[in-house]
């Protein structure tokens, strides 16, 4: 049932439409995001750095050589998904790889939200193409700012929560 009815969503021009532009503005961000080195000055002086630290030290904990106040300012959080990119690729190749999964998330989400409030399978949809396309997602989409990945998981806890099973009321909490 609810497959059919988001294939019926797809029947609006104006829902093709923006799925193509969100397409290729996620094709755009990935290219990006994988075939150029981090340039921004928090990815530089905070993210990348902090993930690497942790990665030299083999421990997610204080950094006794930073010079930045912010690389043990703040408890670990979507740096912890950075150094693991970091670690497994070898470089930061994949670095933004976190956040082009958390738009995927919270477009998946926002749906899902939208499904579990009332909304019909079309403007559900609507809402969850146009999502990507916000300034603050398309910009951090490519980057290795940890914004996205926590946005992801508010959502997808929100999401959960509007079902209200036992089943998703424990993911949700996890």
């Amino acid at each position: 049932k609810g497959i059919s009815a988001l294939r019926g969503a797809f029947r609006d021009p104006v829902l093709v439409v923006l799925g193509t532009v969100v397409a290729l503005e996620l094709a755009y961000t990935t290219a990006l995001g994988m075939l150029t080195a981090p340039n921004d000055d928090d990815a530089l002086a905070y993210h990348l750095p902090r993930a690497a630290f942790w990665l030299q030290e083999h421990a997610i904990g204080y950094i006794d050589q930073g010079e930045d106040v912010r690389l043990n300012a703040f408890p670990p959080g979507g740096e912890i998904l950075t150094a693991f990119t970091l670690a497994t690729s070898g470089g930061d190749r994949f670095a933004a790889l976190p956040n082009l999964v958390a738009v995927v998330v919270i477009a998946v989400g926002v749906y899902g939200i939208g499904r579990r409030i009332g909304l019909d399978p079309r403007r559900a949809l609507f809402g969850a193409l146009l999502t990507p396309l916000f300034p603050v997602v398309a910009l951090h989409a490519q980057s290795t700012l940890n914004d996205l990945p926590l946005a992801a998981l508010v959502v997808a806890a929100t999401a959960l929560l509007l079902r209200r099973s036992e089943t998703d009321l424990a993911l949700a909490a996890a």
